[in-house]
């Protein structure tokens, strides 16, 4: 049977240094082109919070592809959803930047999508536990 671990690396050196090497190289980017180029900033803001706020979709695809929340922590999603939301407030509240306003309303989208899930899925499945269950683990 095939290793099913998402774990792509051969080992966690090559991991590693694959990490530290991307960090170094957008380091030196960033400090050349943050002094030149208010434009390099903004895309940067703007790659950034769109990675962020796709965060919850392997989750999702991952749920959809099982049809079962069964290990998704009601804590952990708890967790998004109150943080996402008071993390976009601020960006309203502060005037941020649009694109991070728009991904914050993305993150709450996509974290209402996953208690969808979580609510379609426990109907499906009578013996999983409540909605109001704590299963951390």
């Amino acid at each position: 049977m095939p290793n099913r671990s998402k774990f792509q690396w051969d080992s966690t050196l090559y991991y590693l240094t694959f990490i530290v090497t991307l960090i170094l190289l957008l380091e030196i980017i960033s400090v050349f082109f943050t002094f030149q180029n208010n434009i390099y900033v903004e895309v940067l803001g703007t790659i950034s919070s769109t990675i962020e706020a796709t965060l919850p979709i392997p989750q999702i695809i991952e749920n959809f592809r099982r049809k079962s929340t069964k290990n998704l922590s009601n804590t952990l999603v708890g967790c998004w959803i109150l943080g996402d939301s008071m993390k976009t407030i601020y960006f309203y509240v502060s005037a941020a930047p649009i694109q991070l306003l728009i991904s914050g309303m993305a993150q709450i989208l996509l974290d209402v999508f996953v208690i969808f899930q979580i609510c379609i899925y426990r109907k499906l499945d009578p013996a999983r536990e409540p909605l109001a269950s704590n299963n951390v683990n």
